[in-house]
């Protein structure tokens, strides 16, 4: 696996670090400023703004995605960072926390997990395999910088 976090300096009294995050779109020195953007705009700021506050990347909300417009629209428009027209990193949760809060009554699958859709109410299948989809949702290989970053 291709080394895709770097630690430029670390504190000698404690854990703190700075470091670089090495995506395919880009490199992120942290810490970093990470505006959310959960179904992929800051309500209200233009991107050109965004950048000239700094942002060197987005949070993106996998579930919210997920339900509203959907993976198949996503990767129909060409992924995620055409979907937002965003060219820099793009950062997605997993979706997780939705499952666990919003289904907690009932059992977490391996590939799926029935919720109701924050949107329309309906009864849905969340599939982590499309959500995963690294040109879909998942764009920078969270999983892989994540582990580098423990």
């Amino acid at each position: 696996m291709k080394k895709t976090f770097e630690i430029k300096a670390s504190a000698s009294d404690s854990s703190a670090r700075t470091g670089i995050i090495h995506t395919q779109h880009g490199t992120v020195e942290t810490p970093a400023f990470a505006p959310v953007a959960s179904q992929g705009t800051v309500k209200g700021l233009p991107h050109s703004l965004l950048q000239n506050l700094g942002a060197q990347l987005m949070l993106v909300n996998a579930y919210h995605l997920y339900l509203r417009p959907g993976v198949e629209t996503i990767s129909k428009l060409g992924g995620i960072h055409s979907f937002i027209s965003w060219q820099k990193p793009v950062l997605s949760d997993s979706g997780g926390f939705q499952m666990h809060v919003v289904d907690s009554q009932s059992p977490i699958e391996i590939d799926a997990s029935r919720l109701e859709s924050c949107f329309t109410k309906e009864v849905v299948a969340f599939l982590w395999e499309q959500v995963a989809n690294e040109n879909v949702v998942m764009a920078e290989h969270n999983r892989d910088w994540m582990r580098e970053i423990e």
